[in-house]
């Protein structure tokens, strides 16, 4: 309880920080962006400086998506606070997986209590939550396929009063050492990522009053979501 505490707070700090860094990219990205739409119908598709266009478009919109993630990060939006079943979530992530499991070979499998799981939060942001966890396993996973468990848990024997989603998948285990950091901003494993996606989502649990945990078991690596039950 104290890491998790002390965490959120250096989150909250770095969030303010972030945000300001990102608002101050956004304005000239305006710039650019609205220039390039100009000059875009000026150069023939058949040009020989197309190529150089083109990668220029991209690399403006690559920056734009980049900026939204660390806005993500520091200024979640605006949480709905509603009843819903936490099946529900689990559903939908299932939905926003296919086309990637596919793509990468890695079969997604559901699984779900017979009753209802009820939590109060917003369904779209704690969908949210569960795609970047599922999304870094796909990618852990590889292109060599795998397994992608997805299961819902009514309440946890440790952790009394609380409902988990758990997010299992078979890639390579995590090494102890940086169980602990995953959820720090800027912390990647690959080179290509932002170090974003998890404390975006380390973020959205704190909003619903829960938090997140890794380990080394289960499948391989285990993600669990844990979020307070509705009182119904």
């Amino acid at each position: 309880l104290q890491h998790q505490v002390v965490r959120a707070g250096r989150l909250s700090a770095l969030g303010e920080v972030v945000a300001g860094i990102a608002h101050e990219i956004k304005n000239p990205l305006h710039s650019l962006a609205g220039t390039a739409e100009v000059v875009d119908p000026l150069i023939p598709l058949d040009a020989e400086e197309r190529g150089l266009w083109d990668s220029h478009r991209a690399e403006l919109e690559r920056l734009g998506r980049t900026a939204e993630r660390f806005l993500s990060f520091a200024r979640p939006g605006v949480l709905l606070d509603a009843e819903l079943d936490l099946r529900d979530v689990a559903a939908r992530l299932v939905e926003l997986l296919g086309a990637q499991a596919r793509q990468e070979g890695v079969l997604v499998r559901l699984s779900l209590p017979e009753v209802p799981v009820f939590v109060r939060g917003d369904r779209d942001q704690l969908a949210q939550l569960a795609l970047n966890i599922a999304l870094n396993g796909i990618r852990a996973i590889g292109a060599g396929g795998g397994t992608l468990l997805i299961s819902v848990i009514n309440e946890t024997r440790e952790d009394k009063g609380m409902a988990c989603l758990a997010i299992e998948n078979n890639g390579p285990r995590i090494p102890e050492a940086e169980i602990e950091q995953l959820f720090d901003p800027f912390f990647t494993g690959t080179p290509e990522g932002t170090g974003l996606g998890l404390s975006i989502a380390a973020r959205i649990a704190e909003q619903h009053e829960g938090y997140i945990e890794a380990a080394n078991e289960g499948l391989g690596v285990r993600f669990r979501v844990m979020i307070p039950r509705s009182a119904r």
